[in-house]
């Protein structure tokens, strides 16, 4: 971690006293402030930092997290400069990582537009991605970003619960890892999840497109919005339908087997960690809803405020607490719900390689201009 200096507001500046910058002056010596700085793991030591500029008369720190336009070859040419030539850039890495790029062609492919975030028991997408370890104002994401290829196009992939599962639903960092997303450049989010069927109809194995929320949790933060700038943000549609619908149809083109697709749905999003009492469950099911999550929420809320394209896809895994009208089937466990996932995974890569290089460059929706208004320009 950096240290940086700055000029204490009372004090006169180091490079104009030579007193003071010789240390005789302790009371006007210059602050010191430790700055969280975005790193990147394996190779390069520190890419986007930290930016000193003179406001109202005294220094400021200032941490640069913007990635936009920063393309994949961009990230893996400058691992590979760091690692060959052995520079560690502590005092002007923006100013470097800049002059970098300008070097860099122009014709290279633009930085991340889709991301892809995994649920319980899917923790990798990429082959032979870069690693990101960034910083947000919420803390650090729950695992750290990975970006590669999928079928020529650069995507952002991030383990929901972190790398090995370490987070549980209701202590996700939410609000951190969709900034890291959005902070990348993303406009279309791709959120599986896990999840258990409340319909005879919907069996494990099942991938459901869901199109409606409810949310059952309690006491997780879930806006971005803050005083005195308070925004209300729509939610009647929580999920992109363009999105949802592409994905749709490439899953029922052939990344999915046949008739397990199901094109839209209500999920019904709980506290968790604990799965549902039977009870529970029969409410849930006579209530209209298709299947339980606990995660969807506040996440689907989140990439609405920052006028983020999302999808919410559910994996089947299990019945929930059991089918009213069939004892035979049993209550879920995590042993079982894990298993199934792990087979569902392999259909989450196959539909993931089909559906991002088939995505329309142009979004065909209203989510960008559906968020939060004081959030625009804060990326």
């Amino acid at each position: 971690m950096p240290i940086l200096q700055r000029t204490a507001a009372q004090g006169v500046r180091l490079h104009r006293d030579r007193v003071q910058g010789e240390r005789l002056l302790q009371d006007r010596q210059p602050l010191v402030e430790r700055v969280q700085v975005v790193r990147f793991e394996g190779g390069l030591r520190q890419v986007l930092g930290i930016l000193v500029r003179l406001v109202e008369g005294r220094r400021r720190v200032q941490r640069v997290g913007r990635f936009q336009g920063v393309s994949v070859a961009d990230l893996r040419w400058w691992v590979r400069f760091e690692r060959d030539v052995g520079l560690v850039f502590e005092i002007l890495p923006v100013a470097v990582y800049v002059l970098v790029l300008v070097m860099r062609d122009p014709a290279e492919p633009a930085g991340v537009e889709i991301a892809v975030i995994g649920g319980s028991g899917f923790y990798s997408l990429i082959d032979g991605a870069v690693e990101l370890s960034i910083d947000t104002p919420y803390g650090p994401p729950a695992s750290p970003v990975h970006v590669g290829d999928v079928g020529g196009r650069p995507v952002a992939f991030i383990a929901r619960h972190g790398t090995g599962h370490t987070y549980a639903p209701h202590e996700v960092p939410y609000q951190a890892n969709l900034w890291a997303l959005a902070s990348l450049g993303a406009t279309r989010v791709i959120g599986f999840c896990a999840s258990g069927s409340l319909r005879a109809g919907i069996a494990p194995g099942d991938l459901v497109v869901v199109d409606q929320l409810v949310d059952r949790t309690w006491g997780r933060p879930d806006t971005f919005v803050r005083s005195p700038d308070v925004d209300h943000v729509s939610f009647a549609e929580p999920y992109c339908a363009a999105l949802s619908g592409e994905i749709a149809d490439a899953a029922r083109e052939g990344a999915w087997p046949p008739g397990k697709v199901h094109r839209s749905g209500t999920v019904v999003v709980v506290q968790g960690p604990r799965f549902s009492t039977r009870a529970e469950s029969r409410f849930y099911a006579a209530c209209g809803f298709d299947v339980i999550n606990m995660t969807q929420h506040p996440e689907a809320y989140l990439a609405r405020e920052l006028g983020l394209c999302y999808s919410g896809l559910a994996l089947v895994t299990d019945y929930d607490a059991g089918l009213e009208d069939d004892p035979s089937v049993a209550a879920v466990s995590a042993r079982s719900a894990f298993e199934v996932m792990a087979a569902n995974v392999d259909h989450a890569r196959s539909l993931l390689g089909l559906v991002i290089p088939a995505l329309s460059v142009a979004a065909r929706c209203d989510c960008a201009e559906g968020g939060a208004p004081s959030l625009v320009g804060r990326m």
